[in-house]
Formats: structure tokens, sequence, C-alpha cells
């Protein structure tokens, strides 16, 4: 019987992917991606075709046979509110994400890959754990203001895997420990787990929190209102620079944390303040 599970993750800046028997990992890739290159995309989902070249290649060395593999899985991308776990993917989830109608992410690939591949092998295809996993508590939602309630997004994928791990080593199920876990990033996530679930974090994308490599994270109020009526952007170009165009690539062009230290290494004072500034 079929065992083997195709793994699709697309981030900001890499596709990672895997082929697991069961829970053994047979053979994983990181797929790098340049960030002019993805510059190019307004819609991320339109990366499709520029992120399968890379995945081809991989799915081409692993010479599967039909009939090997049980399932895809993607990475779950924006959505309504939802509770952790796996999901089906169908029409109206790829529709969702080729428009982006709950945010233009990276994780919008997720499901639009893994819908592809299972056609292709002949395969149900999924999501797990997608951004918007949501068992926030009546008083995470308080932001300060009425109009504006906090939202649940994070990379809950991660989190949840890494903090399962740890869990384990201590001897308990995710479902029996509490952490506060933090994912970094394309976008950074701080998150408070009780028995399993994200009670509490920052919305890494357009939230409170951090900056990262391209995200502005939590902003002065007032400056941030100045340049909303500044003339300057529309609603959508304004979404774009918090989202993609801010952090470590607004102070120093470059958004790659390998290329920054190379940066720090030849002496450049303004990107080890600014590095030391995120960190």
């Amino acid at each position: 019987m079929a065992q083997k599970i195709l793994i699709i993750n697309p981030g900001s800046t890499s596709t990672k992917v895997a082929l697991f028997d069961s829970e053994n990992l047979l053979s994983e890739e990181v797929i790098r991606h340049d960030a002019d290159e993805l510059a190019l995309f307004d819609n991320v989902a339109d990366q499709f075709d520029f992120r399968m070249t890379g995945i081809n290649s991989w799915i081409e060395s692993l010479h599967l046979k039909t009939g090997e593999l049980k399932a895809v899985v993607g990475r779950g991308a924006p959505l309504k509110p939802l509770e952790g776990g796996s999901y089906g993917i169908n029409d109206e989830l790829l529709e969702a994400v080729r428009t982006g109608k709950y945010s233009n992410h990276a994780s919008n690939l997720g499901p639009l890959i893994a819908a592809h591949l299972g056609e292709r092998f002949d395969v149900p295809s999924l999501i797990a754990d997608p951004i918007t996993v949501d068992n926030f508590t009546d008083v995470a939602r308080v932001s300060g203001l009425p109009e504006i309630p906090r939202k649940c997004r994070a990379h809950a994928l991660n989190i949840k895997e890494v903090c399962r791990r740890e869990a384990l080593k201590l001897g308990k199920s995710l479902e029996t420990a509490n952490f506060v876990a933090a994912h970094m990033g394309g976008g950074i996530s701080v998150a408070a787990l009780k028995q399993g679930k994200i009670i509490d974090v920052n919305d890494g994308l357009l939230g409170m929190g951090p900056f990262s490599p391209d995200r502005a994270g939590a902003l002065p109020i007032g400056g941030l209102v100045k340049l909303c009526y500044s003339g300057k952007y529309n609603e959508k170009e304004l979404v774009t620079k918090l989202s993609r165009q801010s952090g470590l690539m607004a102070y120093i062009g470059e958004s790659d944390l390998r290329k920054v230290e190379k940066m720090i290494a030849g002496g450049d004072e303004k990107a080890e303040l600014y590095l030391s500034a995120m960190a």
C-alpha cells in the first residue's frame, strides 16, 4: 500500500519540498528564489510556473513510480479562520488563493502546487495548518480600538511542528504542553501555545510584532497615519510596501540574511545596525 507523501512548503524567498515514507524522510530540497525575480510578480499566485520549474527538476530526480504516492500536502494559505489540522483542496479554496481573497501571500502557492501535483499523480491533495488557524481567546482579539480587532495569522505549520518535536523531548504530546515559540523567516511570528493551540500571536504579515527582512511589523501610529494620507500611495501600493518592501529591504536594500551577514563581515555598519535592530 502506498505510504509516500509529497510535501510542498512555499515561503517568501524559497520553496521547500520533501518526500516522506510514513514518518521517514526520503528526500528534501530547498529551492532558493532570487528576490528580484519574485518581485516581478504582482500577484504571488502568478509565480506558479516560475516555482514549478525547480520543483519539477527535483521530482524528476525521485524517479517515482505509478502508485507510490499516497497524497500531496501543501502549506496552508490564508483562508477564513479555521481549526488546526489538514483539509482537502477544493475549487473554492483554489479560487480564493488565485485571487488573493484573504491575502497576497507566498503560501497561496501551497494549495495551487499541491492540487496540480495531486492531479498529475492521481492522488488526494491537501493543505495542513493554514496561516489562519484560529484558536484565539476573546482577550487576545482586543486591540485597543473596537473597529480593529486583532487577527490570528501566524506561521502555524512550522510553529506547531517544532513544538510537537520539543514536546516529545519532554516526554509529552503537543496537546499536554505549553510553549512560547518564535518563527523567524520572511515574516516573524511570536506565539503562545496552550495545549497545542495558538491562543495569542502577533500578525506577522500586516500587524503587530517585530519588523522582519521585508515586512514592517509594528509602526508608530502617528507616522503611519501621515504616510497613509501623504498622497504617495494608494491602498494596494501601501499594503505592498508594508508587507514586501519594508524591514531590512527598506533600510539596506537586501532581505537575504546570508547576504546581510556578508555585508556586515565586509564592514557595512548600516547593515549591522539594522540587523541588530531587527534581532
